[in-house]
C-alpha cells in the first residue's frame, strides 16, 4: 500500500479529517537534521521549505517558487497536488477539499510554534487544530534515520570575543528589566551563542540540538542529548549550568517543576506550541518576547569585526583563485586568435 494511503486510513482511525506536516523540527533550524525530514519520506520532496497537508481524499505540497520545478519533478503529481506556499493559500485548499462542518486538522505540536498555529488560527477560525499524541508518520517510517548527536566542543573566547558568563550577566539585565524571573530559550542558535558551545547536529549550522532556561539568578538548566556531553565541558560549565536529558518525556516532567510560580519569558516565533502547553499552566505568568540573543549575538564586538574582515579577505583570495583556474582551463580549451581582437 502507498505511504499516503497509510496515512490516510490512520487519519480515519484518529477521528480527525486530515493532518499538516511542516518542513521543520522543534528548534526551527533553517536546515533540520535528516531525523525530521518526515516530507522527504512520505513524497520524496527534498527541498528545504514545504508544507505538506493530508486530508482523507486529497493531499497536496506547498512549496515556494524556488522550488515549483523541483515538486513536480520528484513528487507524484497524481497523489500531491502542488501548490505555492502561503498559510491563506494552504486553508483555502482544506476548506476546498473537506466539506466537514467541524474540520478537525491534526498536526505534531512539537514541529509547530505557538505564532504559527495562532496565525493558522485567524487565517482559518472555522478549522479546529488539534495536537496529537504522536506523529502518524513517524509510526509508518520503519528505517527513520537516528537523531543527529555529536559530542559539544568549546568555541574559544579568542574568536568570541566575550565570555560566556558576560554573556549571561546581558540577558540577567534584560530579566530585570522586564520584571522576570527566567526565560525559556528554544532555539540551539542562541543557546549555542550564549555559551560559546558549538556542534555538528545540524546540516550547515555548527550548533547542538538543546534548549535552555536562563534564570535571574544567572542560574541555567540545559536540555541536551547527555551524550555529547564531555568530562570537559560539564567542568567547564560546573557549577552554573545544570544538564538534563533532551527529550519529550523529560522536558514534560521537568519543565512545570522547574518553572513553578514564576514569571516566564519565551519567544512565540521560536517556541513549540507543545513548550507552551506544558508550562503554561504552572507558571505565574507567561511573557512573549523577543529572544535577547538575537540582538545581542547581532552587534559584534571587535573581536568579532577583525575575523570577518579576515575571513572575507581569505574567502576573497580562494574565489580569486577558483576564477582564475576556471579562466585557465576556457583559455585553453578556446585560444583567443587575433581575429577575434579587430
Amino acid at each position: 500500500m502507498h505511504k499516503l494511503n497509510v496515512i490516510q486510513e490512520k487519519i480515519e482511525n484518529l477521528n480527525i479529517d486530515g493532518i499538516v506536516i511542516p518542513m521543520s523540527d522543534p528548534f526551527q533550524n533553517d536546515f533540520i537534521p535528516e531525523y525530521y525530514h518526515r516530507i522527504k519520506f512520505i513524497s520524496g520532496f527534498t527541498g528545504s521549505l514545504g508544507t505538506i497537508i493530508i486530508l482523507k481524499k486529497a493531499a497536496a505540497l506547498f512549496v515556494d517558487g524556488r522550488y515549483t520545478l523541483q515538486a513536480q519533478k520528484q513528487v507524484d503529481t497524481r497523489n500531491y497536488e502542488i501548490e505555492n506556499y502561503d498559510p491563506q493559500s494552504m486553508m483555502a485548499w482544506v476548506l476546498k477539499n473537506e466539506t466537514s462542518d467541524q474540520i478537525v486538522l491534526g498536526y505534531d505540536a512539537w514541529d509547530y510554534t505557538v505564532a504559527q498555529l495562532n496565525m493558522f488560527q485567524r487565517i482559518a477560525p472555522n478549522i479546529n487544530f488539534k495536537p496529537l499524541d504522536r506523529n502518524p508518520i513517524d509510526e509508518i517510517w520503519e528505517d527513520k534515520p537516528n537523531i543527529s548527536k555529536t559530542k559539544i566542543f568549546l568555541h574559544p573566547e579568542k574568536y568570541a570575543g566575550e565570555s560566556w558568563k558576560q554573556k549571561i550577566k546581558s540577558v540577567q539585565s534584560i530579566l530585570e528589566e522586564q520584571n522576570l524571573d527566567s526565560i525559556f530559550l528554544t532555539s540551539s542558535a542562541s543557546i549555542c551563542w550564549l555559551l560559546n558551545i558549538r556542534g555538528h547536529d545540524a546540516p550547515f549550522t555548527p550548533v547542538s540540538l538543546c534548549y535552555a532556561i536562563v534564570h535571574k539568578t544567572g542560574k541555567v538548566d540545559l536540555f541536551v542529548y547527555l551524550e555529547n556531553l564531555t568530562d570537559e565541558i560539564v567542568k567547564h560549565f560546573h557549577p552554573t549550568v545544570t544538564f538534563h536529558r533532551m527529550s519529550g518525556v523529560e522536558l514534560t516532567e521537568k519543565l512545570p517543576k522547574l518553572l513553578a510560580n514564576l514569571r516566564v519569558g519565551y519567544t512565540e516565533q521560536q517556541a513549540p506550541m507543545r513548550v507552551k502547553n506544558i508550562i503554561g499552566p504552572n507558571v505565574a505568568a507567561l511573557n512573549n518576547m523577543e529572544d535577547p540573543c538575537v540582538l545581542l549575538r547581532a552587534c559584534k564586538n571587535k573581536t568579532q569585526l577583525k575575523h570577518i574582515e579576515q575571513t572575507h579577505v581569505e574567502d576573497g583570495v580562494a574565489l580569486i583563485k577558483f576564477f582564475f583556474a576556471g579562466l585557465m582551463i576556457t583559455i585553453k580549451q578556446n585560444p583567443l586568435m587575433n581575429t577575434h581582437c579587430r
